[in-house]
């Protein structure tokens, strides 16, 4: 649409009004002005009708004959025969019965006879034919002649007619001459003001725009001085004042373009900085192992997900996979930390659940509370064909032969991050027979949430439907190809990340062995630690790295954490901290035992814990292989506790058949939650090859080899 210019409006505006006014003007004048001819015409009209009857009176007093007085009457007439002027003069009744008739006398109509019968002065318009008739009284005068009448009747009447119609065009013709006269000066003088006008904003609005010219960056904004260009009008000045609060508003708030340009490069380089960290971060040969194929898709320029993978020392394939809430550098600033953690604790051997408890603690204690992390772990174990999968907030995993689904490992437990693991190990791996010719599925909530324009999600069935509906290890490509039609439905406002385990292929490959495989010599080692570093460091993960550098039963390591965390805490909280573990029977107790826990931990001023752990090759073993064991020792200075008993109610569950952990009696089960060994001793019990408590019950030794009872492939 093209649009007028401002000089171009004024100017037609100005000259459309001067017409329009002009034009109205003429018609209403020449209204105005055929008006008061019009009532000229009528006043004339009675004039000469009053100058009539007066020159009638005066003569019919000198005493004329009435041939007389006809003659003059015809003579009177006669005078307006080449004028509008018409003078008719009717007799009335009084007079014709008394004087007689005269032929040819004209006939009275219906105006004549009312003004006769009501005796008062008749004005009629008919076009431009106007009538002025005005009975004739009897004066006392009269009734010297007209013996017959009463003063006050009517003798006549007397009518003056006039046809305006050629007056009133003669006088339009010369009112429009004259305005047609008039109306090229009021054309130029509409014109001149509009050109007066335009002049005047023109040059205001070309020194308004030098002054935008002079601006190349916002340091020359200072040169608009709006209030300075005066417009000639009030009201657009009021418009310029408008703008010049803009100006100085821009002034206060605007950054220079290259100043914004230099914090946009900074940004870039910044961004692409963060990017080459998290990339540093996740990188890992284990990533390009065969059989392992992986699909990563960031909302923005850094991503929430993340994708890690590694080889325990005992050579299984260790695979996590997380997504941080939200997308984008806020999300990613967790990831560098966890692949920190994920990667140096695999490479030294911890266990996955160990692993685990360390990105937990990590992210609780760095991340704001509103951030947390879903992660889902498996672990390829090769030796017992087996695959272990735990899952924190993370959509399902499907396990598929061919293509049927045979599991799926729903989330079970919370994301990492949302609360404090005061005891370690309780994070617990699933383990599931690996089948033949077998797929494991995993994926980010970006797949599962990727939407349709009208809302549709693609969801776990969508997920599940395009694994099922393909030949086996092309549902990969099928998921993707479907994820695309969703991508360009709607754009995808989360990160996306895809993970598919060929378990055969895999399997073909055979387990990778890490560092710390072989074990070393017996060897000895004590901690001792005071009430100030109780209170500030778990010990836990430390001891756990030293088995590890020591290369001390690799593939035992998840039983070796939970006992050694299962003894630790029970001498810190119940040996100690003096804690009641029945606190724990219920959700409300359970919060209130670990706040208990962490004030009595920071009121804690004196007391300390020994740990001693030594390994030693069993020298009686009947196939002379020399099988390693891991003597682990522990006391605390607290009073101890009554553990004969303890001890007591444990072996009669074992003589009727059931492990301390399931008591066979009420009383048995009821004893082990009201008393500080309770369920988690039990397990350990079961675990080792012996646990023995000294008096007076802080101090407990337990020997464990992984050989009899309760290595991890019964976890």
């Amino acid at each position: 649409m093209r649009l007028l210019k401002l000089r171009t409006f004024i100017m037609a505006t100005v000259v459309a009004v001067a017409v329009a006014v002009f034009g109205i003007s003429t018609f209403f004048s020449s209204l105005i002005y055929e008006n008061i001819l019009t009532r000229q015409a009528e006043q004339g009209s009675e004039s000469i009708a009053r100058q009539t009857f007066e020159s009638m009176f005066q003569v019919m007093r000198l005493g004329w004959s009435r041939e007389e007085l006809e003659s003059f009457i015809n003579v009177l007439e006669d005078s307006y025969q080449d004028s509008p002027i018409r003078v008719t003069i009717y007799r009335g009744e009084l007079v014709d019965s008394l004087y007689g008739s005269i032929e040819g006398e004209p006939e009275k109509d219906d105006a004549v006879y009312k003004a006769i019968d009501e005796r008062e002065v008749r004005k009629t318009e008919k076009g431009d034919l106007l009538r002025h008739i005005m009975p004739v009284q009897t004066r006392d005068e009269c009734q010297d002649c007209h013996t017959n009448a009463d003063v006050g009747d009517v003798l006549g009447v007397v009518e003056v007619s006039q046809d305006i119609s050629t007056v009133k065009a003669e006088a339009s013709a010369g009112h429009y001459w004259l305005m047609a006269g008039i109306a090229p000066l009021a054309l130029l003088l509409a014109a001149t003001v509009g050109y007066l006008v335009n002049r005047r904003i023109k040059y205001s609005v070309e020194a308004f725009g030098n002054q935008v010219e002079q601006v190349n960056a916002v340091k020359d904004i200072h040169l608009i001085e709006p209030r300075t260009i005066d417009l000639g009008f009030a009201d657009l000045n009021r418009v310029m004042e408008s703008v010049d609060d803009l100006v100085r508003r821009l002034k206060a708030i605007a950054v220079d373009k290259d100043i914004l340009k230099t914090h946009q490069d900074r940004l870039e380089q910044e961004q692409e900085k963060a990017e080459q960290i998290v990339a540093k971060a996740l990188d890992s040969a284990a990533l390009q192992t065969p059989g392992l194929r992986y699909f990563y898709r960031p909302a923005a320029i850094l991503s929430g997900d993340l994708i890690l993978a590694e080889y325990r020392a005992n050579g299984n394939l260790l695979v996590l996979i997380g997504d941080f809430t939200g997308h984008g550098i806020g999300a990613a600033v967790g990831v560098p930390g966890v692949a920190e953690i994920f990667y140096e604790r695999v490479r030294r051997g911890a266990h996955p659940a160990e692993v685990l408890d360390l990105i937990n603690d990590r992210l609780y204690r760095t991340l704001p509370p509103d951030m947390f992390m879903g992660a889902a772990l498996v672990e390829v174990d090769y030796a017992n064909n087996r695959l272990g999968v735990w899952n924190g907030g993370m959509p399902p995993l499907w396990l598929l032969q061919g293509s049927r689904v045979v599991a799926t490992f729903q989330s079970s437990e919370l994301p990492l991050g949302i609360v404090s693991d005061q005891r370690g190990g309780r994070r617990r791996i699933s383990y599931h027979d690996l089948p033949a010719g077998g797929y494991l599925y995993a994926c980010s909530d970006g797949v599962v949430e990727a939407a349709l324009e009208g809302g549709w999600m693609y969801g776990a069935e969508g997920v599940e439907k395009a694994l099922t509906s393909v030949p086996p290890g092309q549902g990969f490509d099928k998921i993707l190809e479907q994820l695309e039609i969703y991508w360009d439905s709607t754009e995808s406002d989360d990160d996306t990340t895809l993970l598919e385990l060929d378990l055969d292929q895999l399997l073909a490959r055979g387990p990778k062995r890490g560092v710390g495989t072989n074990p070393a010599a017996p060897w000895q080692a004590e901690l001792v630690l005071d009430a100030g570093t109780l209170g500030r460091l778990n010990p836990v993960p430390s001891i756990m790295d030293l088995l590890s550098d020591l290369g001390a039963l690799e593939e035992h390591q998840q039983s070796l954490y939970f006992i050694i965390a299962e003894l630790y805490n029970n001498a810190l909280e119940h040996g100690l901290l003096g804690l009641d573990s029945s606190l724990k029977r219920t959700p409300e107790g359970f919060e209130e035992y670990y706040r208990q826990r962490s004030k009595a931990l920071n009121e804690l001023n004196e007391g300390e814990i020994r740990i001693r752990i030594s390994s030693h090759s069993d020298q009686d073993a009947s196939d002379g292989k020399k099988p390693c064991a891991i003597t682990i020792d522990i006391v605390d200075s607290g009073p101890g506790f009554d553990y004969q008993e303890w001890m007591a109610v444990a072996r009669a569950g074992n003589r009727d058949g059931q492990s301390c952990g399931d008591s066979s009696t009420d009383a048995a089960m009821a004893y082990e939650l009201n008393k500080p060994a309770g369920r988690g001793i039990s397990m350990v019990r079961e675990l080792a090859d012996s646990l023995e408590y000294w008096p007076p019950g802080n101090r407990v030794v337990v020997s464990f080899s992984g050989v009899s009872k309760g290595d991890d492939s019964e976890e």
